[in-house]
């Protein structure tokens, strides 16, 4: 594709290009751009405006200047846009090229990326403010972030630069005002053209979202309206709403073929299936046999055949995937597979599945299925899409936009599907559209023939491997078996998991801003002019008018209440927050403490007035539906269900809250120091073996428990921590087996094991600790020049060390990659893999789950042992409760927790036979106490033990310099 043309001369443009243009009414626009100080308006300062004219979507002129910013460039910047502050001394000010910057614009329309980063600068410039204030600024602004969001809801990365190198946009030099004003509107005139194909239905329910609102989506999507309607035709086809899944667009699988076995295959039989290497070879060339794997499939068969629990330890490189779905396979029943994480789920179902059906030729089927909330659920769209301007945010109509293209589209319904807008941002869009039991209760929802979750669902009945997560299978276990089906067989990958996740499963969670959400949705459906209260007026129970009135009087007069509450436990416990901190901070209760008591105090009023509430609800619900057929239409009632429902989850975690009464319950208080965050009321079970005993282990054939990290110690008791945790050890002994299977790959080749004695422990002298850890991470960073992954327990430390270390890798082109920033974590270790001798620092969610095979990633480091805060309220509680049975809680939970997660943390390294690298231990504890042998002996590969930092790098540089001469192929994990 020929590079864009930069002569700013106007050249020869397609006809149907120039239609467009003069059909839509926007035939010059000017795309801007702003390099800054830094993020804040108020407190930052521009330092560079760029700006491009557009004429039927070709550049035609130019602006470039840069501005002093009478300050000094943070290193940062100078970093990203090579603006220097030699460059920026004899620069005008902003006052001093205001209006030849405003002239330029005159009256066009204005596009930017992230157009309201620009403009909050402009507004926040006193020479420039009257020009750009809202007023003037609306109507005519355009932000080809949003567009790609709307035409591509499903695409990775929105930012410039991925957009420009996808649309083959050339762009001299990122992070410059000119050169990034010139590649945005380049990109706007081709997401214009590419709006221009898309069907006049889909662009109508888009704009009906946001018209009305201050969006610049609306902007653009009027002007393509307008061209559509004056007559715009193209033989462009219209963009593919689902372009940048990387799951595939189903998540059921079927594949023909003869019958399974009805009984489980012999042991022998599946030993002879692998042996015979055949059929693996045609599906996975180069397929080497793992007498690990065979050894695995064959116990894994053998429980299913005698009704067993296995729990197994399998290697990195055993193929442990294939080592589990084989037998599931030929069980001849049904079998749950469950994961921990989603990235193995959707692995799972995308490559292994898949692959069964290739390796065997049984007629089987599989599906991919999730919690409710993870579904969209038709009936509220399609209420929402009828009147959205019932929906009150603006932002959230603006997201609604975004989101319709993919509606519209997709065939799963699962909203992972969705980039355009994001989960977990704390905007509450995603409650507006995903599925709640309330709209599959009731009358025959009208969109049940299309409802991805009941689809999913039927087919996940009927599937003989049924893929789900953890969490799933103890919502079945608290809902009683409503959600997988009868299945007697499970196996649970990610295992080590599973004890956490049946007590977050298991805990309850409160905060104010979900109690008003459930008030308010009860008052905007019974206020005077509510929908509820006029069609009661009119359908022959006009008498319940009034008491739905008084509904929404109580549910505001609680809506206070609830603010109330949340604000006296914030008043009570706000100073006691540590000091600078930036973290929540926790604080236990029990029954009768003065926590409680001023709770109960409190609380009483709001769950005194919740409790009738919603049990008037409940008896207006009844008296609606003996209503005739052609009484309360089914979104109503859909709406009115779904909110008893959740008031009863809400009154059903605040009851536990106050009450504080089960002894096998820790309950706190978790509060932010930010203001805007809300404070938690919460609790959770501190032993859940019980729960899992009665809900799964009794009522199981059969189950297998596998992970890479299972075993806490040697010897016939490795395993008597997972078993204990679990309520393994609480089932007949003939029932259970535990068995380990090593890693096929040569650890004591490959893997240089490293324990410095010389640092100072970090729990007596973490200041030094820190410090230490930043000078030698940096030091073999800069000589060895090798990908490094350091994992920290806590972001204080992590950034801490970052900040030592960051200007002098920099200063020696070295990337310093650390979680948290924009991005998101998926992204974040894809660049890691792709810069070479890059520093990744990150928290929890890197200390298993991401795979670098290669030289990408050649050191681990872990700076501190993985012990739990032992402030966490359900650590120390269950450490408490330990005690009180005459346990010893540092060698019966808080020792055997850290070793598996040390285990996790280092088992990122070698991923393939012919990986090679480092793992250090930064701990002194693992030498210096009595208990570090258990963490030493934990972790395979060549041990040294470092007395002073230059025999620590001689021994990394010699291991590094010594050739591995490895002939071994590589062996991904499966």
């Amino acid at each position: 594709m020929a590079a864009p043309n930069r002569s700013f001369i106007m050249t020869d443009i397609d006809s149907n290009q120039t239609d467009f243009w003069q059909l839509s009414g926007l035939s010059d626009y000017v795309a801007i751009d702003l390099e800054t100080t830094g993020l804040s308006p108020e407190e930052d300062s521009i330092i560079e405006i760029g700006a491009v004219k557009f004429r039927d979507g070709v550049a035609v002129e130019k602006f470039s200047k840069l501005v002093n910013p009478h300050r000094k460039l943070p290193a940062f910047i100078t970093e990203l846009t090579g603006i220097k502050d030699s460059d920026l001394k004899d620069a005008p000010v902003l006052e001093d090229l205001a209006e030849s910057f405003i002239s330029f614009i005159g009256d066009s329309d204005i596009v930017g990326q992230n157009i309201g980063f620009d403009l909050s600068f402009l507004a926040e410039a006193p020479s420039t403010a009257h020009r750009f204030v809202k007023s003037r600024t609306i109507p005519r602004t355009h932000d080809t972030n949003l567009l790609a969001r709307f035409i591509y809801p499903c695409f990775e990365g929105y930012g410039l630069a991925n957009l420009s190198r996808f649309f083959r946009i050339s762009v001299k030099s990122n992070h410059r005002a000119a050169t990034d004003a010139e590649a945005t509107g380049e990109l706007f005139a081709k997401f214009m053209k590419k709006a221009g194909a898309i069907p006049l239905k889909e662009i109508s329910l888009a704009l009906g979202f946001v018209e009305g609102t201050a969006s610049p989506l609306a902007n653009s999507l009027r002007y393509v309206h307008r061209a559509l309607m004056s007559g715009y035709t193209t033989t462009a086809k219209s963009p593919d709403s689902l372009k940048g899944l990387s799951a595939g667009q189903t998540n059921i699988y079927s594949c023909e073929g003869e019958s399974r076995p009805e009984e489980p295959v012999e042991e022998d039989r599946m030993r002879k299936l692998f042996v015979s290497t055949d059929r693996f070879e045609k599906v996975m060339p180069g397929y080497q046999i793992r007498e690990e794997q065979i050894g695995m499939s064959v116990e894994t068969a053998a429980a299913f055949r005698q009704d067993k629990i296995l729990v197994v330890e399998a290697g990195t490189g055993v193929g442990k995937s294939l080592g589990y779905l084989i037998p599931a396979l030929l069980s001849g029943g049904r079998v749950i597979i469950t994961t921990f994480t989603k990235n193995l789920q959707d692995q799972l179902f995308n490559d292994e599945i898949p692959r069964l059906g290739e390796l065997f030729k049984f007629g089987f089927s599989s599906a991919l299925l999730k919690g409710r909330r993870n579904y969209l659920c038709r009936s509220k769209w399609k209420n929402w899409s009828i009147s959205p301007e019932r929906i009150a945010s603006p932002f959230l109509r603006e997201r609604a936009a975004l989101i319709s293209r993919w509606v519209n589209a997709t065939g799963t319904g699962d909203i992972a599907e969705i980039s355009a807008v994001r989960q977990g941002q704390g905007n509450g869009f995603f409650n507006l559209v995903v599925s709640e039991p309330g709209f599959c209760r009731g009358r025959r929802c009208s969109e049940v023939e299309n409802c991805p979750l009941m689809k999913i669902r039927n087919a996940a009945q009927k599937a003989d491997l049924l893929i789900v997560n953890h969490s799933l299978v103890m919502a079945d276990l608290l809902s009683e078996g409503g959600i997988l089906g009868d299945f007697g067989r499970i196996v649970f990958d990610e295992a080590h998991h599973l004890e956490s996740v049946a007590t977050d499963q298991f805990g309850s969670d409160l905060t104010a801003p979900a109690l008003r959400a459930a008030l308010e949705r009860v008052n905007r459906l019974c206020r005077q002019g509510g929908e509820f209260w006029v069609r009661l007026t009119g359908s022959g129970l006009e008498n319940q008018a009034a008491s739905v009135l008084k509904m929404a009087a109580s549910a505001g007069e609680l809506s206070d209440s609830a603010g109330n509450l949340f604000e006296q436990v914030r008043g009570v416990f706000e100073s006691r927050l540590t000091r600078g901190t930036v973290y929540s901070e926790s604080f236990r209760y029990r029954e009768g403490d003065k926590i409680h008591q001023l709770l109960s105090e409190f609380g009483a009023p709001l769950l005194d007035g919740l409790v009738p509430l919603r049990k008037s609800l409940i008896n207006i619900n009844k008296d609606v539906l003996e209503l005739e057929e052609d009484g309360l239409p089914v979104e109503l009632l859909q709406e009115l269900q779904a909110i008893i429902d959740q008031l009863g989850a809400i009154l059903d975690s605040m009851q536990l809250s106050m009450s504080a009464e089960d002894p096998n319950r820790v309950y706190w208080v978790e509060l932010p120091p930010e203001i805007n965050r809300p404070v938690r009321l919460r609790s959770s079970p501190l032993d859940v073996s019980d729960l899992l005993v009665d809900g799964l282990w009794k009522q199981l054939n059969s189950a297998v428990l596998t992970s890479a990290t299972m075993i806490t110690g040697t010897g016939s008791g490795g395993f008597d921590h997972i078993f204990q945790r679990l309520g393994l050890n609480k089932i007949e002994s003939e029932r259970l087996t535990g068995i380990r299977f090593g890693s096929p790959f040569n650890y004591n080749k490959n893997c240089l094991v490293c324990y410095p004695t010389f640092l100072p422990s970090p729990s007596t002298d973490y200041d030094d600790h820190c410090n230490q850890v930043a000078e030698i991470c940096a030091d073999l960073s800069k000589s060895q020049k090798r990908g490094m992954l350091m994992l920290f327990t806590s972001y204080n430390a992590m950034r801490r060390v970052e900040k030592s270390m960051k200007n002098a890798l920099q200063q020696n082109g070295i990337e310093v990659l650390v979680q948290g920033r924009p991005g998101g974590n998926e992204r974040l270790v894809r660049k890691f893999r792709h810069t070479k001798g890059a520093v990744l620092m990150g928290t929890d969610a890197l200390w298993e789950g991401i795979d670098v095979p290669g030289n990408a990633l050649e050191m681990v480091v872990i700076p501190r042992l993985p012990f739990d805060v032992p402030n966490d309220p359900v650590v120390a509680a269950r450490i408490d409760n330990i005690r009180d049975l005459g346990g010893q809680p540092f060698f019966d939970y808080q020792l055997p927790s850290a070793i598996l997660r040390l285990r996790q943390g280092s088992g990122r390294l070698i991923r393939t036979s012919s990986d090679r690298g480092v793992i250090l231990i930064l701990d002194p504890r693992t030498v210096t106490k009595s208990y570090g042998s258990r963490f030493r002996t934990a972790i395979p590969g060549k041990v040294i033990v470092a007395r002073r930092h230059d025999q620590l790098k001689n021994e990394i540089t010699r291991f590094f310099n010594t050739p591995s001469n490895s002939s071994d192929p590589v062996n991904r994990v499966r």
